[in-house]
């Protein structure tokens, strides 16, 4: 029951990994968008609240 799983180290851009154009735009949008969340989680704003920002 010891089967090794193969797996490949990939780069800390995923959309790169998946040879996406614009990955270096798709990767800033989605870090600029974890971080608005991280905001609105920080501030415990309900969607409501934080659409008004």
């Amino acid at each position: 029951m010891n089967k090794k799983i193969q797996f490949e180290k990939g780069s800390d851009n995923v959309f790169k990994d998946l040879d996406l154009p614009d990955a270096e735009e798709l990767f800033l949008k989605a870090k600029l968008g974890f971080k608005v969340f991280q905001i609105i989680e920080k501030r415990k704003l309900t969607q409501t609240e934080a659409a008004k920002f």
